[in-house]
């Protein structure tokens, strides 16, 4: 069954243009490694303003040899490390779901 890694993220202040820029790096890395990848914006609710990025596998096992395959990327390590020392946006939820019959 099909699995969805989903983080929230609540940009900072002023920085909304430069976290979306690295949702894009992020993405074409990712989507290199075979990922799907799809960028949302939280409209109404608590999490209005919040940027959800999600990452779809087909299954379990694609999951898996994806973040393999994620964790062995020196562009992914470097796009990392640069957004450690200066993070535009604050985590605020991660999960991992899986579609239901």
């Amino acid at each position: 069954m099909a699995l969805a890694q989903v983080a929230t993220w609540r940009p900072h202040p002023g920085r909304y243009e430069d976290f979306i820029k690295v949702c894009h790096q992020a993405r074409k890395i990712q989507q290199g490694l075979g990922a799907q990848v799809r960028i949302w914006q939280g409209q109404v609710g608590h999490n209005a303003g919040t940027v959800l990025y999600v990452i779809q596998h087909a299954d379990g096992a694609g999951y898996g040899q994806f973040i393999d395959k994620l964790n062995a990327n020196g562009a992914w390590q470097q796009l990392v490390a640069s957004f450690q020392k200066d993070p535009p946006a604050a985590a605020v939820e991660s999960s991992l779901i899986q579609e239901l019959p």
